[in-house]
């Protein structure tokens, strides 16, 4: 709970399916906790370009105070990025 983690493996090693999994589950506990548990995935290709990226960021959140943001209705946000490599464009 409350830390970051690094997923490492070979291609088709069921790392993605993983997250998903467990993220799915975690939130759909009938606990009160899990109430307020909200997640999302973003995927990173040759076309992300950081307004792309904060665009989605920005769309699970909302704006506090200032330059504060959070997840929208006092949830709990987990943001799960997949393939953060940042492969090249295939010419």
């Amino acid at each position: 709970k409350g830390h970051a983690v690094l997923l490492l493996g070979g291609s088709g090693t069921a790392k993605t399916v993983t997250m998903e999994m467990y993220l799915t589950q975690r939130t759909s506990d009938f606990d009160a906790e899990a109430e307020n548990l909200r997640w999302t995935k973003n995927n990173f290709s040759s076309a992300t370009t950081p307004g792309i990226f904060q665009a989605a960021l920005e769309d699970c959140l909302e704006k506090r105070m200032g330059w504060t943001y959070g997840p929208k209705r006092n949830a709990k946000l987990t943001m799960f990025i997949d393939d953060m490599n940042m492969p090249e464009i295939n010419d």
